[in-house]
């Protein structure tokens, strides 16, 4: 089977968020990207539908139903937010390729994708790596599993716990 989140059928994650500028394009993509991490790290091939790496907001109906949408690549990449969205998607696709074996089907998966603050654990060969993110709408503190873990992402160390603001995730890693 085949994962996504978004297809040719249904409407894109940053169009269904509505018109966004300012903070509200900040916060939608954060929370693309936050959506990606949990997307991207569980087991499984992946589909990723044209244009949702640089939070692509023209509507499914644009121009008909199945009619010629804009490429506008180079326009959203000169926005940052779009852009740390599109980094974002490569340095998780980047993790996924040169860790493949917490993608095997004997790596130990577990996750708690219910809850505002979703969280993904995997351990194979002696190596683990942690998602968490925040899907409410308020920052919130997070107790991290014990140990000191590597922001794969943003670089740097954490231990303890850590604030979330609202649609943004860590991928901690213990190697």
């Amino acid at each position: 089977f085949v994962g996504y989140m978004e297809s040719h059928d249904e409407e894109r994650l940053c169009y269904s968020a509505g018109g966004l500028q300012g903070d509200a394009l900040t916060a939608a993509l954060g929370r693309a990207g936050a959506g990606a991490a949990f997307f991207l790290t569980v087991p499984g091939p992946k589909m990723i539908w044209q244009f949702g790496e640089i939070g692509y907001d023209y509507s499914i109906d644009y121009n008909g139903r199945t009619g010629e949408k804009p490429v506008v690549t180079s326009e959203y990449l000169a926005v940052p937010e779009r852009k740390a969205l599109y980094d974002t998607y490569a340095s998780l696709l980047k993790f996924r390729r040169e860790n493949p074996r917490f993608f095997d089907k004997d790596a130990s998966f577990s996750w708690n994708p219910s809850a505002k603050v979703k969280t993904i654990d995997c351990k194979v060969d002696g190596k683990s790596f942690h998602v968490v993110g925040n899907f409410g709408t308020a920052s919130t503190s997070v107790t991290l599993p014990s140990g000191g873990w590597k922001d794969y992402i943003n670089g740097g160390t954490l231990s303890g716990s850590v604030t979330l603001k609202p649609g943004e995730f860590r991928l901690l890693t213990d190697f």
